[in-house]
């Protein structure tokens, strides 16, 4: 969550920005919550962790999204998008920790 004034940003507030952006030509939202929030260690750290953020901006902005978090196998990533929960995954991390 990201602090706007005395607000936190919320996964609502990604779902209306991405309308808007859809609205003005935006193919693909990158789903990441960036850890901007002072509590994120108390978020649930994992295998896929993020994904919902993308499944939920997708079916609710109806715009293509790409998840990211703790993907780290083909077939994690594969099964992701053979679910519809995101249209493509980025693996920068992993990609960085083992690039081969």
């Amino acid at each position: 969550m990201f602090r706007l004034g005395r607000r936190c940003w919320t996964i609502e507030d990604s779902v209306e920005l991405s309308k808007k952006l859809k609205a003005e030509g935006v193919d693909l939202i990158d789903c990441s919550s960036g850890f901007n929030t002072p509590d994120y260690k108390n978020y649930p750290f994992g295998p896929d962790w993020q994904v919902p953020f993308a499944e939920k901006v997708r079916t609710q902005a109806q715009i293509a999204t790409a998840a990211v978090g703790s993907i780290i196998e083909a077939t994690q990533a594969e099964q992701i998008v053979q679910n519809q929960q995101a249209d493509s995954v980025l693996l920068a991390t992993q990609m960085l920790r083992d690039p081969y």
